[in-house]
């Protein structure tokens, strides 16, 4: 029984972060909705390794094909969903799809190998009996074709995953509403929680499921792995920002789009609506706001406004928005001066007055009190 649990866990995980995620899924911002797909498929991948662990032969073997496909793209889909967060603003058939060349040839080889083989003989050699046919060696030769892809696409994904989200940190931390302190901690669970996942991975489908089959002590470890770490991707990812409701643009309202280098003309234009959106519609009063907020409110899309930022303000997303709540804190602080540290982060989009005053240490190296003592040495009496 306690076998059956854990085998089972990461698929209720799975399917518990996927349905969670689904929301109002046509409102979600393209990495959370594919986040969903991305649990639904990882659902299927761990129910069909809890039918062969279980063991359930008997049903095992209308699903290993199934898992076979959907086990070697799992890797090369969470690089796309670390791409999403940092580097592209959607899914292109153009820009993604080599990913998917290497798992979509070597199944498609194993499926004719498969079909070509009785279902007696097919679920006899999946459990290694003895005394099969020949006609089974051209299945032994391409499961260690499987096995070896499958480990080159985990190094390789789980390698370039943690070169991507460690170089675009800041990127990743967009999406989340939580920009007070901008500290990417939503980019590092993600990071370690795909580490983790590639490394058990790595370790245990390099020795085998024939050697892990009996071994519960070695299921236990790796699946508990899986299970934290699947539960920490759908937790981070249910913190991603919907688009503001308020300012959603219809399905069939599509969204000009640009590319990150924009003209000099272009640009210009896109800092004015920026500055319009901050200075006059003042946004960074939103204590919960991100960058979706701003792409609707201006326009664009997510990669020429971060772009813009960094390269017309030299700031991060994160940095900018909180120049503008300090710039709020000043003058309330001139004009208010008997407001409550709870009012003046509150109606300066702080959220909380300890992120406020982390704010004030990180922008003039300042406590709260040597800051708000400044601006009232600037008051007129």
């Amino acid at each position: 029984m306690p076998r059956i649990i854990v085998l089972i866990a990461p698929v209720f995980v799975s399917l518990f972060w996927a349905f969670a995620l689904l929301g109002d899924y046509r409102k979600q911002a393209a990495p959370r909705r594919f986040l969903f797909k991305f649990m639904l498929l990882t659902a299927l991948v761990f129910f069909a390794h809890f039918l062969y662990f279980a063991p359930a032969p008997d049903v095992y073997v209308y699903f290993d094909l199934p898992l076979q496909f959907t086990g070697l793209i799992l890797f090369p889909l969470l690089h796309i969903y670390f791409r999403l967060l940092t580097v592209d603003d959607s899914i292109s058939f153009k820009a993604h799809a080599e990913y998917l060349v290497l798992p979509v040839f070597v199944v498609f080889v194993y499926g004719i190998a498969v079909f070509n083989s009785s279902i007696p003989v097919y679920k006899a050699w999946l459990f290694n009996q003895f005394n099969l046919p020949a006609q089974v060696q051209f299945l032994d030769v391409m499961r260690k074709v499987i096995q070896t892809s499958f480990l080159v696409q985990v190094a390789y994904f789980t390698i370039a995953n943690h070169l991507l989200i460690n170089k675009y940190a800041d990127k990743a931390e967009q999406f989340y509403s939580d920009v007070r302190d901008a500290k990417p901690i939503n980019a590092k669970i993600l990071n370690y929680s795909g580490v983790a996942l590639g490394t058990i991975s790595l370790i245990l489908f390099g020795v085998g499921r024939t050697f892990l089959l009996p071994k519960d002590f070695l299921i236990f470890s790796g699946w508990s792995v899986f299970t934290f770490a699947l539960f920490k991707f759908g937790e981070v990812g249910m913190r991603q920002k919907p688009i503001n409701t308020d300012l959603y643009i219809p399905e069939n309202v599509a969204l000009p789009s640009r590319p990150a280098h924009i003209n000099e003309i272009d640009q210009g234009i896109l800092i004015d609506k920026i500055l319009l959106a901050f200075r006059e519609n003042k946004l960074h009063l939103k204590s919960d706001l991100c960058i979706m907020d701003v792409v609707q409110a201006v326009g664009s899309n997510r990669t020429s406004i971060s772009a813009t930022i960094n390269q017309e303000f030299n700031q991060n997303f994160c940095v900018f928005v909180n120049s503008f709540r300090i710039e709020e804190l000043g003058r309330k602080l001139k004009d208010s001066p008997n407001c409550t540290l709870q009012e003046y982060a509150a109606q300066c989009g702080f959220g909380s007055v300890n992120s406020m005053k982390r704010c004030v240490s990180t922008f003039y190296g300042k406590s709260f009190n040597e800051f708000r003592y400044f601006h009232f040495e600037k008051t007129p009496d």
